[in-house]
């Protein structure tokens, strides 16, 4: 599931198929999502071949220990797809931690990690910059992305998954 979350990612946040990271990615995930292309074709960036194939593979890691319980089924699958936001989250806070860690060892060293790592985080940090500008050198916007993804982790989700 986490790589073809990854290939979601690359391919929404536009990362640059010829760095080797991404490269393996799409190489991994391309045996699986083929088929599924046929079915669900991409538009623009948004790629829903891999996209539904995440939320299969969670729903269908919450489905099957369930199947021998009396659990509402639709319950289930919103748990499952609650349970793919959750990794994505995860996969954001972990791209944003390299690269601002990159960022402050060699910032301007050349490697595939830190183009990946800072290709995925600038595309969801875009919008917070706009709000927030950087003060005196220093972007904030990092430390306002982590701020929202703890507050998802910690409290949205667990209580939409806890009402339903």
């Amino acid at each position: 599931m986490l790589v073809v979350l990854l290939r979601f990612l690359v391919q929404l946040t536009g990362v640059n198929f010829y760095n080797p990271i991404a490269n393996a990615i799409v190489k991994l995930t391309n045996p699986i999502l083929r088929p599924v292309r046929k079915l669900l074709p991409s538009y623009e960036r948004w790629d829903f071949a891999s996209l539904a194939t995440v939320f299969v593979i969670s729903i269908a890691i919450k489905l099957i220990p369930q199947l021998f319980t009396e659990v509402a089924i639709g319950a289930t699958l919103l748990n499952g797809v609650l349970e793919a936001f959750k990794v994505a989250i995860w996969v954001f806070i972990i791209t944003l931690a390299c690269s601002v860690i990159m960022s402050w060892i060699a910032p301007s060293t050349y490697s595939p990690i830190n183009e990946f790592t800072r290709q995925i985080s600038d595309f969801f940090l875009r919008p917070l910059r706009r709000f927030l500008p950087t003060i005196e050198g220093f972007d904030f916007s990092p430390m306002l992305a982590m701020f929202i993804c703890i507050f998802l982790l910690r409290f949205v989700i667990p209580n939409l998954m806890q009402s339903v």
